[in-house]
């Protein structure tokens, strides 16, 4: 497992990151003035939440993709979960499934607060050569701060979190504990050890000048229950949020009766949320899912459609 993370530096030179990316230099400085042209704000649901999102559009979206192909070279440790190809927030959680007790913290306002010097610092780690520096933390900040929604985004959320887990996965190792990071989701989970340790992992977080939202601080047993990255656990076995089942069957009822009164935009809009919430619910719960499917049927029918 890859629990640690190397210094590497992936640029020598601004004429290297352009070759890399195959982009002319005086295109990369010229997107640093014009890509405000090319994000829009947008809902959208990611696993069981919907977020707001800065989302780029065209080259400048391509550009970006490009950039984080390149970070993703810088090795990351194995409890980071939000940008390694091939795993969700489902493996997230389940890493916790069997534990006897789970403490979950929220970092507050984490993409808002990782503001222009903290981006710059984070891609060090991947580049000490200031002129690519400058550059890359102009391309991937957005009005001053690391924007919910550019790809390259978690990637730089993991290097920013990277100093503070590795002192978190020394304490868990050393007490035989579990961590996980998906994106500004952190986990900690194990035997009762964790109740004594609590007040030790929240002073790290103080230390390494993170702030946590201490309203979304929980720590439970597992016959409580618990949702992690939108996975709700208890007792060993997983599901979608009860709240999330609720605000489903809203929706659910909601597009049955734009059916009845042919509002054909409207109902086009949620079927499509619908699909994306039973997606996810499929994952997690095969028979809640079916359950959820015949409603919607009924609807349907019901309506004629």
């Amino acid at each position: 497992m890859n629990t640690s993370s190397k210094k590497v530096c992936l640029w020598g030179s601004v004429e290297a990151l352009a070759k890399t990316l195959k982009v002319p230099v005086d295109d990369l400085f010229a997107w640093c003035g014009r890509k405000k042209r090319f994000v829009t704000e947008e809902e959208r649901l990611i696993g069981a939440k919907y977020r707001q999102l800065k989302v780029p559009h065209g080259e400048f979206k391509e550009l970006l993709r490009k950039i984080d192909q390149q970070l993703k070279r810088c090795p990351i440790p194995n409890y980071f979960y939000g940008s390694r190809k091939g795993v969700s927030a489902i493996d997230c959680a389940l890493v916790h499934l069997h534990s006897p007790y789970i403490l979950k913290l929220d970092l507050k306002d984490f993409f808002p607060s990782t503001d222009y010097r903290r981006v710059s610092n984070s891609l060090s780690q991947v580049c000490d050569k200031e002129a690519v520096l400058k550059l890359l933390t102009e391309l991937c900040t957005f009005q001053h701060h690391l924007p919910q929604g550019f790809p390259t985004s978690t990637t730089i959320a993991e290097l920013t979190l990277i100093p503070l887990a590795q002192r978190l996965f020394g304490m868990c190792n050393q007490y035989g504990l579990q961590l996980s990071i998906y994106v500004d989701d952190i986990c900690i989970s194990g035997s009762p050890v964790l109740l004594r340790l609590e007040a030790r992992i929240l002073r790290m977080f103080q230390e390494m000048h993170f702030r946590l939202n201490l309203k979304k601080k929980e720590l439970r047993s597992k016959q409580e229950g618990i949702a992690v990255t939108g996975v709700f656990m208890q007792n060993g076995f997983c599901t979608t949020k009860p709240k999330f089942d609720e605000k489903l069957l809203k929706k659910i009822w909601a597009y049955e009766l734009a059916q009845m009164i042919c509002d054909s935009t409207l109902a086009e809009d949620l079927l499509g949320s619908i699909r994306g919430q039973l997606l996810w619910t499929r994952q997690l719960d095969e028979s809640k899912y079916l359950c959820f499917l015949s409603e919607l049927r009924q609807g349907q029918m019901m309506s004629g459609t």
